[in-house]
């Protein structure tokens, strides 16, 4: 009976272990995907991507992920990005409609926060994080100027 008892304890202990690893593996899984402005148009009937490129970042910061408040600034950003471009009102939609999705039980496949990694939470980006997102992003056409404004904001969100 002991003996059972500490085969018990060694394979729940070594199950674990290698399932604690695993979780913690700084490996992305997910390459970057966007798909513009997800279920929303990407701009006007006139300009048909006048804030796709505000999507597109969000989208990064999906992939990404990081802490509570990065997805905070992440949606803020979003809705300022929309509203610079002249469309206060479509950003107020935009916003309310991000917020839902964050709290909805129904997740869009890949559009989750921090969906590159393995187990997608809300936690502060390690260093190692960082590093291997910034070594993938040559794999995508991202526009210099949003790869910059989203190199910058994953650097300064690191435990």
């Amino acid at each position: 009976m002991r003996a059972n008892f500490i085969y018990l304890f060694l394979g729940v202990s070594g199950a674990f272990a290698a399932f604690s690893s695993l979780a913690n593996a700084e490996e992305l899984v997910r390459p970057f995907a966007t798909d513009g402005c997800t279920f929303f148009v990407n701009g006007t009937l006139d300009q048909p991507e006048l804030w796709k490129d505000c999507c597109l970042e969000h989208d990064l910061h999906l992939w990404a992920g990081g802490s509570t408040e990065s997805r905070n600034r992440t949606d803020l950003r979003l809705r300022d990005c929309v509203t610079e471009k002249g469309q206060p009102d479509i950003a107020a939609l935009m916003y309310a409609g991000v917020a839902m999705g964050r709290h909805s039980g129904v997740k869009i496949p890949g559009k989750q926060w921090g969906n590159a990694w393995a187990v997608p939470a809300y936690h502060k980006l390690t260093l190692e994080q960082v590093k291997l997102i910034e070594a993938d992003l040559p794999n995508y056409e991202i526009p210099a100027d949003i790869e910059a404004r989203f190199i910058d904001a994953i650097e300064n969100d690191v435990e």
